[in-house]
This record gives C-alpha cells, sequence and structure tokens, in this order.
C-alpha cells in the first residue's frame, strides 16, 4: 500500500481556500476501505452526492476494489462474493446475474485524495471544508478537539479546559445533550450537587488548614511565655 502522503497531488490553491467555504457542512458520513491506514474505516464526512454512487449498495462501505452488476448496483467484492454463495442476485432488486455480466472496478487513491470532505470535528463546530489530502494535516491542528473534564466527566473542547475547570466545570459541554430527557436532567443535577459538596469540602479543608495555623501559633506563644515566668527575674 502506497503512502498517503507520497500520492498527494498539486493542491496548494484548493489547500488554501480549505475552512473558508460557507456553504452548510454535510453530516451523512461514509466510510472507506482499502486505500490508506488513516483513513480506512474511519467515517469520513463526504460533502459530494458522487460518493454515495460509489458505495456499495449492500454494506455501504466505498471498497478501492468493487463490481458493478448488470442491473448497475455496485457490489463491494465482499459482499459480493458472498451473493455469489447464496445463488447470484442481487440484494437489493433479487435480479440474477451472470459472473460474464459483472464489470470490475477500482477506485484509485489519487481520486479519494480529490474529493471534499468536512472536519472530522465537524458536529463539534469545526467550519473546515476541503480536500482529503488536507484533511489529515488540518485535523492534527484543529481547534475543536475535545477530551474529557476529569472532575464533571463533560466533553470540553481542549482549548476551553482551563476555563472550564477554572469555573467551576460551568463553561458548556462541547456536545449538545438533548435537555428533555429525564435521565440527562438527573446526571445535571447529580453532577451539579457533586461540584458543590467538593467545593464546600475544599472550603472546609482550608479553614481546618487556617485554624489548626492559629492554634500552632497560639501554642508557641503560650510555651514562652511560661518560659518567661518560670525563668522570673533574676536577683543580684
Amino acid at each position: 500500500r502506497r503512502n498517503l502522503h507520497d500520492l498527494q497531488i498539486s493542491l496548494h490553491t484548493t489547500e488554501e481556500l480549505a475552512g473558508r467555504n460557507l456553504t452548510p457542512v454535510k453530516m451523512e458520513s461514509f466510510r472507506v476501505a482499502g486505500f490508506s491506514d488513516a483513513l480506512d474505516w474511519r467515517p469520513t464526512l463526504f460533502q459530494e452526492p458522487i460518493i454515495a454512487q460509489k458505495t456499495c449498495a449492500l454494506c455501504g462501505v466505498l471498497y478501492r476494489k468493487a463490481v458493478r452488476l448488470p442491473c448497475i448496483h455496485t457490489l463491494c467484492t465482499k459482499c459480493h462474493d458472498q451473493c455469489v454463495d447464496e445463488g447470484s442476485a442481487c440484494p437489493v432488486d433479487k435480479k440474477p446475474f451472470c459472473e460474464d455480466d459483472v464489470e470490475q472496478l477500482e477506485v484509485p487513491l489519487k481520486y479519494i485524495l480529490n474529493r471534499t470532505v468536512a472536519c472530522w470535528n465537524a458536529p463539534k463546530g469545526c467550519s473546515f471544508i476541503g480536500p482529503v489530502a488536507c484533511l489529515l494535516d488540518h485535523y492534527k491542528k484543529c481547534d475543536f478537539n475535545v477530551v474529557p473534564c476529569c472532575l464533571c466527566h463533560a466533553t470540553v473542547l481542549q482549548s476551553d479546559i482551563l476555563k472550564h475547570f477554572k469555573n467551576g466545570c460551568s463553561i458548556p459541554q462541547a456536545t449538545n445533550l438533548p435537555t428533555d430527557n429525564p435521565a440527562t436532567q438527573d446526571l445535571r443535577n447529580v453532577t451539579k450537587a457533586c461540584l458543590k459538596t467538593n467545593r464546600a469540602i475544599g472550603k472546609i479543608s482550608e479553614d481546618i488548614m487556617s485554624l489548626q495555623s492559629t492554634l500552632n501559633r497560639c501554642s508557641e506563644d503560650a510555651k514562652a511565655e511560661g518560659t518567661n515566668k518560670m525563668q522570673g527575674p533574676r536577683r543580684g
């Protein structure tokens, strides 16, 4: 399998325009297989309808190698083999087919690299739209990668995690949860109660430390005063 970066084509102009497209992002994702370890089996938001026409009619995956049946439906090689074992009929329209009439297809990696996609973080708010060849480099630097808060376990943008933590986990989550779900509301109530309890415990700990410091100073003062009294004034 050839390296993805070795096959990148001259896309400088396209790369400069990537992320500036104001067209609404299409959120229907497709998986590809047989092209690159970095892309295979990752749900990818392709923005061109032509991709749907090249996917397997049975499993929905765009394989590098596929077949077109006489009825015009496309199958990946794996699903095609299963159909042959089951009697050589199209799984969509049930029409029988002969192997001599099956057209072998192969999608070049260059074709995939030129396709327009949205960032994998588009559901989190990223507006990047550009060629697949630019997606990997963009994703490494994307400002919309998310992390779980170690305190409340909410999903938060990494760029907001410090602000989220310092403000008592009050910064909104990166993903929208359904507010009409009773379980979701209960979880939020429990989380808020835990946060209040943690803050109260922290305040109590600070008060205890302050009280302990005061007691230590009083104890030292009392010892010093007792020592002075025991020594008393010296007589000549």
